[in-house]
């Protein structure tokens, strides 16, 4: 199949021996479009040469789109635990992680957290709002936006409906799994925290002041402060 010039030369060719240099026509005839075809005779006559650049067409990724996005790991981190999952459970997980990604991107100086509005990392959830900097929360029933949910998707699918009645079974389907061309990093958390630990109302009243809730999306974008460092000497 003709493409690119060598299409446009062969309609131009049809058009002048066959329509008497008339594009109108072959549309009318032929269904070429008039466009295409009068573009096709000039570059026959030496007007003009169209270069095709097929590789800049259709949807680029984003790293093409926005040259300052960093690219993406690729690694999954997978964390399980025994006990209740708790703010303090969550935060100490993502510290984990945290320490594993960033000699990746030393130039990052400011952590955006995509999560949803669970109980235990809600952002009135004052353990976990102490703990934490950069909030951005999606809305309720919106869990299809989450890039995550296609991870546990994954997941799901990688089960296969198997019975999960142990520890070790559990890990060893997490630790098979691949996504993203690479199988996850997975632990299991042996520290169980305990529930219901959260500020007093003094100390919650203190760190709201370090709390920037963005207008009309209060429960969803939360910038937290870093409490100012000393410096030494």
């Amino acid at each position: 199949m003709l493409q690119g010039y060598a299409r446009r030369h062969f309609m131009a060719k049809i058009v002048e021996t066959v329509f008497g240099g008339k594009p109108s026509h072959a549309e009318r005839e032929l269904g070429w479009n008039r466009v295409t075809t009068r573009k096709a005779r000039r570059e026959l006559q030496g007007e003009f040469c169209y270069i095709d650049h097929y590789h800049q067409r259709g949807r680029k990724k984003c790293e093409a789109r926005l040259p300052k996005l960093l690219p993406d790991h690729g690694r999954t981190f997978l964390y399980f635990t025994a006990g209740p999952v708790t703010s303090d459970f969550i935060v100490d997980c993502l510290l984990d992680c945290g320490s594993h990604v960033a000699p990746d991107f030393p130039e990052v100086r400011t952590l955006v957290l995509l999560q949803d509005n669970g109980p235990q990392n809600h952002s009135r959830r004052t353990q976990f709002m102490q703990r934490t900097i950069h909030l951005l929360y999606y809305p309720p029933y919106h869990s299809k936006y989450n890039p995550v949910e296609r991870l546990w998707g994954r997941l799901e699918q990688h089960w296969n409906g198997d019975l999960l009645d142990s520890a070790s079974a559990l890990l060893n389907f997490a630790q098979t799994m691949t996504w993203q061309q690479q199988q996850p990093v997975v632990t299991l958390v042996q520290r169980l925290y305990l529930t219901g630990v959260r500020l007093a109302q003094t100390a919650m009243a203190l760190l709201e002041q370090r709390l920037q809730r963005y207008l009309g999306l209060e429960k969803y974008f939360v910038l937290v402060h870093p409490l100012p460092i000393p410096l030494s000497g």
